[in-house]
This record gives structure tokens, sequence and C-alpha cells, in this order.
């Protein structure tokens, strides 16, 4: 009598943390039907559709076959996939060789605790803590015709070009990538450090009795024990491949001609101001069956590099 008396509460504590947790549960859960799977289902059927009979057609496809292999003009339409793609490629291989490795000496400088850290924690966290557009505007003064720049290269005879450097589509794109890498410091610091500051001190001292110095200790040790979060970071910069950009809008507003899309800007261009719905849900098809091996592939690769287990 008293084991049934016992069940009892047993079985009602059991169904409350149950629900409790379906609660916390439902509202992702619902949001990945509503925006994964419905919009998703929505935009295949488009993608094989004719945007002007409605009939089922390839010439979606085939569209996107000819904007990702014709090269875009001077007069052309607003931002060709080729030069979205191509852009979109520049920036995630500059945020994963460049950002990356300059976010991990950052860090390692802030975790030796060098003098005057403290005072260098502040100013790299800058960037982060001020408005993205006032940090946006006072770049655009640098680089502009006539600002510090233009005035330190004409002291050796050069000048910027005319049109400045965000107006021609030779310089935009680097340009912002330039920006980008400035204001990449403060991004991932707080994960990286702490990963850092979790290695055991008694590692680090015998490091040191064995004569190892900074780089090497860097190389050597820091990384191979911060590796899983490292990796985790890299995976998931990896999955948003085609997400990767910088603040194009801020830089050139609705410039058609700058140069400077990614995919997601052109996605975001042609369905608001052209509403060309069947391309972009055939471009997205496209993009998904290339780049989910890539990217699968990539993390079995990442996988196979072991891991320093701690305590």
């Amino acid at each position: 009598m008293e084991n049934r008396t016992n069940k009892k509460p047993r079985n009602q504590l059991r169904q409350r943390q149950l629900l409790f947790i379906w609660g916390w549960l439902a509202v992702p859960l619902l949001s990945w039907i509503l925006w994964y799977w419905i919009v998703n289902a929505q935009s295949f059927i488009q993608a094989f559709q004719d945007p002007d009979t409605g009939v089922w057609s390839t010439i979606n496809f085939e569209n996107v076959w000819k904007s990702i292999t014709t090269p875009m003009t001077a007069t052309g339409a607003y931002g060709s996939l080729r030069v979205a793609l191509t852009n979109t490629l520049k920036y995630f291989f500059v945020n994963v060789f460049l950002q990356y490795p300059i976010q991990i000496v950052v860090c390692y400088f802030l975790y030796k605790q060098v003098k005057g850290y403290k005072i260098f924690r502040y100013i790299f966290y800058l960037p982060g803590i001020l408005p993205g557009l006032a940090i946006v505007y006072v770049f655009k003064i640098f680089v502009a015709n006539g600002g510090p720049i233009d005035s330190f290269l004409q002291l050796f005879g050069n000048s910027l070009p005319a049109d400045g450097l965000l107006s021609s589509p030779n310089t935009a794109t680097n340009t912002i990538i330039v920006y980008v890498v400035w204001t990449c410091v403060w991004g991932h610091m707080l994960l990286l450090s702490g990963a850092m500051y979790r290695i055991p001190v008694e590692m680090l001292e015998a490091a040191r009795l064995e004569g190892i110095g900074p780089w090497r200790e860097l190389v050597s040790l820091i990384l191979p024990l911060i590796w899983p979060t490292l990796s985790t970071l890299i995976i998931l910069t990896c999955t948003s491949i085609l997400g990767q950009g910088g603040p194009i809008l801020l830089f050139t507003g609705n410039n058609q001609y700058a140069g400077t899309t990614t995919i997601s800007f052109w996605i975001f261009g042609k369905t608001l101001y052209n509403g060309e719905y069947n391309l972009v849900s055939a471009t997205g098809l496209v993009m998904t069956v290339v780049f989910c091996p890539i990217i699968l592939l990539l993390r079995k690769l990442m996988d196979k590099i072991p891991a320093v287990e701690y305590r």
C-alpha cells in the first residue's frame, strides 16, 4: 500500500517535469515547423513553376545557371548571382583564415595579462559596444576621397579614386572586408577567452619550466586545449556559409553596380525590389544541394582532429 502511495507522487512529479520540458520545447519546435518546413515546401513548389504561367518548368534553374555563368555588366541586373557567390566565399574565407587567427592572438594576449591588457580589453570591445552605424560612418569618412587615407597617400604622390573606394566594383567589396576585419576583434572573444581561462595553470607552469616560448605555447599547448570550442565555432561558420557578408546596406545602400552583393543580399534585393520569388527559390534549392555535402564533409574532417581531454 505504501509503495502505491509513493509511486503516485513520483508519477505526478514526472508528468510535471515532462510538461515543463515540452512547454519550453514547443516554441522552437513550432518555429522549426513553420519557418523551415512550411516555408521551404512553398519555396520548393515555386522553384519548379514558371513565374509567368505558373506551369511546371525548369526555367528557374536555367536562369540560375545563366546568372552564375554570365559576368555582371556595368548596366546589368540587380546583383549578379556570380558576383554574389564570389563575394560570399570571400567573406567566408576571410572569416575562417584571417578573423579567427586575429581573435585567437588577441584573446591569448589578454589571457597572458601582458602589461596594459586591461586598457586594450576595453579598446578591443569598443567596436562591439558602439552602434554599427556610427562605426560605419567613421570608416566611410576615412576611406572617402579627401579623407585621412587620401591625405596620407597624397604625401607620396598618390590618391584615392575620384568616385571613392565604395563606389567602384573593383574596390568596394575589398574595402568592406577591411572594415569587417578591423571590427572582428571582439567577435567570439568571450567564448575563446573562456576556453583559455579553463586551462589548468599547472600545464602552463610545466611548459614554462621546459622553456617553451609564447609562440610555441600558443600553437602547441593553447590551441589543442581550446580546440573543442574553436572547432564548434568553425563548424557553425561553415553551416552559415551562404549567410556570410558585411554591412553592405550601410555602406552602399541600394547601389546596384557597386559589385558588393552577397547571396543573402542578392536574395534580399530579388524578393524586396523585383519580387522574383521563383528564381530565389530555385537558387536556394541549388545552393542547398551543392553546399550541404561540402559542409558535412568539412564537419567530418573537423571531427577527425583529436581533442585534448583535461579537467
